[in-house]
């Protein structure tokens, strides 16, 4: 049975039983050689405490209007597209045949750094902390598909929960081509951010595109969309439609931006997931914390056309 299906069954299952008894349980930065061998067994196992997380589930449209029972095939704009990666994060530790973690690299600009062990997956959700190590270090978890997965043009979806908390974002992001190459076009290298949540001290979110490296010469372009504070509630579905004339994002099945400004990227991309601490996202507030960034699936998909 496909893993869609397997969890759809498994929520109406958990939905009818809750009916009769109480409590059914709830870069920005450049891209890195993939990090050394790592096994299921030991990647990711166990999970975090539901703190300071939501547990809120909400119903949203997704973008994608699928055309197969199974989910395995979809409409957009017209469009058919037929599934090309998933991941439901149904076991108990994080699937090493499809992510790798991120190198433990210092990010951004308060001494953050990603770290192994900020990654969990627990009750079917990937999930993201961050939080203040013992040393007084910013942490926080971050995935990857570098190596694994790499798809040029598609759709690209994600069901996230974003933390409530400031001074930290979540992000679902896609390194494409050569990002470093300074030519003064996407064409050959784009990082993509399909949605981040660096505006979170606004309540606010953002898409951008960045190209032309990480130096003097580097530029962007952004969307930012102020003042959603429903997207800090609950579960909500992110998609990015890549086509060879424009990019086109969405946030609960409603194009929210489309571009082709820096000129559309042509070589494969990887999926990144990350939470980050940065000045970007307001003060620290070590109290709030540890807060998470969670995701229910991840997927991708490729042209069905001819």
């Amino acid at each position: 049975m496909n893993p869609l299906m397997r969890k759809r069954i498994a929520l109406l299952l958990c939905a009818c039983l809750s009916l009769g008894a109480a409590g059914c349980g709830a870069e920005n930065g450049t891209s890195g050689q993939a990090g050394g061998a790592q096994t299921a067994e030991t990647i990711g196992g166990g999970g975090f405490p539901a703190d300071s997380a939501a547990e809120t589930e909400q119903a949203e449209e997704p973008a994608a209007e699928e055309t197969e029972e199974d989910g395995s095939t979809v409409e957009i704009g017209g469009r058919t597209y037929r599934l090309s990666f998933e991941d439901e994060f149904d076991g108990d530790s994080l699937d090493t045949k499809k992510w790798f973690l991120c190198p433990e690299w210092k990010r951004q600009d308060v001494g953050g750094y990603w770290k192994d062990s900020e990654t969990s997956v627990h009750d079917g959700e990937l999930w993201l902390r961050a939080r203040i190590g013992e040393d007084g270090t910013p942490v926080s978890g971050a995935v990857r598909t570098m190596g694994k997965f790499e798809q040029a043009y598609g759709y690209f979806e994600c069901r996230m929960m974003f933390p409530s908390t400031t001074g930290f974002w979540g992000a679902f992001w896609m390194m494409c081509g050569d990002v470093g190459r300074e030519d003064g076009t996407a064409v050959s290298g784009a990082e993509v951010d399909i949605i981040e949540t660096g505006e979170c001290a606004r309540k606010g979110v953002n898409h951008a595109i960045h190209w032309d490296g990480y130096g003097a010469a580097h530029k962007s372009v952004s969307k930012v969309i102020p003042k959603v504070p429903d997207l800090y509630e609950g579960w909500h579905t992110y998609g990015f439609e890549w086509t060879k004339d424009a990019y086109i994002f969405y946030i609960d099945g409603e194009e929210t931006w489309r571009t082709s400004e820096p000129g559309i990227c042509e070589k494969p991309g990887y999926i990144k997931l990350t939470t980050e601490f940065g000045s970007w996202a307001a003060p620290i507030v070590p109290e709030e914390l540890p807060d998470y960034c969670r995701v229910d699936w991840v997927r991708a998909y490729e042209s069905a056309g001819d």
